[in-house]
């Protein structure tokens, strides 16, 4: 059922004692027009039957796409996805890198709530990214090892990533804002090579014998700088 006024949107769902279930939906009609309330109810629905029928199956693997939404994807908004590679013949850098050659002024990252860079396009990102890549060969970091990531959601989190994969090694994110225990027992059972920060000696008061590379250290900034 579809009705009501509400400030957003909003559903309710009622089990029946037949075993079968009432979806109530609610949306403001200046924000949602009615095709757009009446899919989005069908796709909820047809979401909860699929659970309903297959209880132990991953909510990824459930069938919620209608088959003419399916086809819209693939054969109207898909346009020319099929001449991508498939993804397990390129990895995230390469396909970054095509990107980049392809747009490199569109904007990449957007943080608003970044107090340092907001916005970085797909050039900026590259550049930023392959100095602070070259920086962690630099420091030790080869292949196949790992990374630590303690850097808060900012556009430095990126950067961080992307340059992590670009020195072909991998990443393990932390939260800065873990207990301290919690930090230590993760960087001495994981023994990373490196663990970007973003605070200068971040976690010198920790027991773990981990190079610490602090994104605001002057030194380091001297060094990425130094970089082309």
């Amino acid at each position: 059922m579809i009705a009501g006024h509400d400030d957003d949107f909003s559903l309710i769902v009622y089990a029946q004692q037949d075993g079968g279930f009432q979806l109530d939906v609610s949306a403001n009609p200046d924000v949602y027009a009615p095709d757009a309330v009446e899919r989005h109810h069908r796709l909820i629905t047809r979401l909860l039957g699929e659970l309903a029928e297959h209880p132990d199956r991953p909510i990824g693997s459930l069938d919620i796409v209608e088959p003419e939404m399916l086809t819209r994807l693939i054969d109207v908004w898909g346009g020319a996805a099929s001449t991508f590679e498939p993804v397990g013949k390129a990895t995230l850098p390469e396909r970054f890198a095509a990107a980049v050659a392809s747009h490199p002024d569109n904007t990449a990252v957007v943080c608003p709530d970044d107090p340092g860079t907001r916005s970085l396009t797909y050039r900026e990102l590259d550049v930023r990214s392959n100095r602070l890549a070259r920086l962690l060969i630099d420091r030790g970091v080869r292949r196949g090892q790992l990374v630590a990531l303690a850097v808060p959601r900012s556009t430095d989190t990126i950067v961080s990533l992307l340059a992590t994969l670009k020195a072909g090694a991998a990443y393990l994110p932390i939260d800065p804002e873990y207990p301290a225990d919690r930090v230590s027992y993760m960087l001495g059972d994981a023994k990373p090579a490196a663990v970007i920060t973003a605070q200068r000696d971040a976690f010198a008061r920790l027991a773990v014998d981990v190079p610490e590379i602090g994104l605001d250290d002057p030194e380091t900034e001297a060094e990425l700088a130094a970089l082309l």
